[in-house]
């Protein structure tokens, strides 16, 4: 994943094939330097 400081946005290429047409879980947990974390968590289809 990268993320996009600019524009506060997190991009992923698909292109690895790790994501199948069924049902996929993503979890993304940021920490800032002061060791504040938050966690988003969602599921999602993906249509090939």
């Amino acid at each position: 994943m990268e993320y996009d400081y600019k524009t506060g946005i997190i991009k992923h290429d698909f292109s690895d094939n790790a994501v199948t047409d069924s049902e996929n879980h993503l979890k993304v947990i940021v920490t800032d330097n002061a060791g504040n974390s938050t966690t988003f968590e969602a599921t999602f289809f993906r249509k090939i």
